[in-house]
């Protein structure tokens, strides 16, 4: 582990593919692909890709995979939670291959809960629930991917929590995924789940997104100077995908045999500051929406108590989340004057009651 980052491998040689492993293989996912990218039997891209990288943000998931590997039962199952694209489904893909490489006589399960869903149907239908159970049953380690697509299903659910019931017992290992915020699954599956260890998984820190940004690198064969991944690692605080999107962005953008320096990071980065910045109309439009007015109303002359709530709050986000000038701004608000929205920007930044309306107004409008 290097400056807090750490990597849990993906083992290419195991595969659903290979016995005496019962594991997912990929005619059970979908898995998409740009033209030309290599992928293995998991679905998952080969070399220094095939790991999990995580750094101090991220530590507790490493903790968590260290005590599965030594067969510390001291919580059963694990569950990794988080927004989209913080790597939970890679973390659980990494820990079943660390479980794997351990203890290869033994047979591990990976599903999700979609394919758990139309399996468990199609068993229903044609008689065969005796055969589904048996996989699970066989399994000493089961994997269950996006379980909060389970929402809705009640009579899959309530299967899966008796499949549990017996994993549990036996103490066979259960790792879990979901992404939050998540719809509340039925008492008796929630009161299996709830019983072992939540592990929240947050987007990379500065040094996991250095790690991830030259393994990419390395892995699409651009060249980049340690200059410009600094800035992008330092200034693009972000998802794994978004890194993804900058080192293909700014490497294809490259001439051939050319390196990637910290100027055209720059500009990268600037483009995409631009790109994402929320429009006055936007912003406008969003919060309207969350004080339940219309458009009209914050445009308008009216002085109800809501209303100029309502209109302060817009115009500080306009001020925050663009470049807009205050004169701007005021025209987007009926023409008013540069010193009123100053005024609003003042009043709301020192209400500190605002601050949770103020986080969540910017996150939605980010598309955070």
């Amino acid at each position: 582990m290097i400056n807090g980052v750490f990597a849990i491998p993906l083992d290419e040689s195991l595969g659903a593919c290979k016995t005496p492993y019962s594991y997912r293989c990929v005619e059970s996912q979908t898995i998409t692909k740009q033209a030309g990218e290599k992928s293995n039997c998991c679905g998952v891209p080969p070399s220094k890709l095939s790991a999990y990288i995580g750094g101090p943000e991220n530590i507790a998931t490493r903790v968590a995979a260290e005590s599965v590997f030594a067969e510390h039962h001291h919580f059963n199952p694990l569950i990794l939670t988080g927004p989209t694209a913080t790597g939970k489904s890679l973390a659980a893909l990494a820990i079943t291959h660390g479980w794997m490489r351990r203890n290869r006589t033994a047979t591990a399960f990976s599903i999700t809960a979609a394919d758990f869903v139309y399996q468990y149907r199609d068993a229903r239908l044609t008689d065969s629930l005796t055969d589904f159970r048996r996989r699970f049953q066989k399994a000493v380690f089961i994997c269950l991917e996006d379980i909060q697509d389970l929402a809705g299903k009640t009579e899959a659910q309530q299967e899966l929590a008796a499949l549990l019931d017996d994993a549990l017992a036996e103490n066979r290992w259960v790792v879990a995924t979901r992404r939050e915020p998540y719809t509340a699954l039925c008492p008796a599956l929630m009161s299996r789940l709830s019983g072992g260890l939540v592990v929240n998984l947050r987007c990379p820190d500065i040094a996991a997104r250095r790690e991830l940004l030259e393994r990419l690198a390395d892995y699409y064969e651009y060249s980049f100077s340690p200059s410009s991944l600094d800035k992008l690692a330092s200034e693009l605080d972000t998802t794994f995908p978004a890194l993804k999107h900058a080192v293909l962005s700014l490497g294809q953008a490259c001439s051939p045999g050319g390196m990637v320096g910290v100027e055209q990071a720059r500009q990268y980065l600037e483009q995409e500051v631009q790109a994402k910045s929320p429009s006055l109309r936007s912003i406008t439009s969003c919060v309207a929406r969350y004080f339940k007015l219309r458009v009209a109303d914050l445009r308008g002359s009216s002085r109800k108590q809501s209303v100029v709530r309502a209109r302060a709050m817009a115009m500080f986000l306009c001020r925050t989340l663009t470049d807009a000038s205050l004169s701007t701004i005021g025209k987007q608000f009926g023409n008013r004057d540069h010193t009123t929205v100053l005024h609003a920007y003042r009043k709301v930044s020192a209400d500190g009651t605002q601050n949770q309306e103020i986080q969540h107004l910017t996150e939605k409008l980010l598309g955070k």
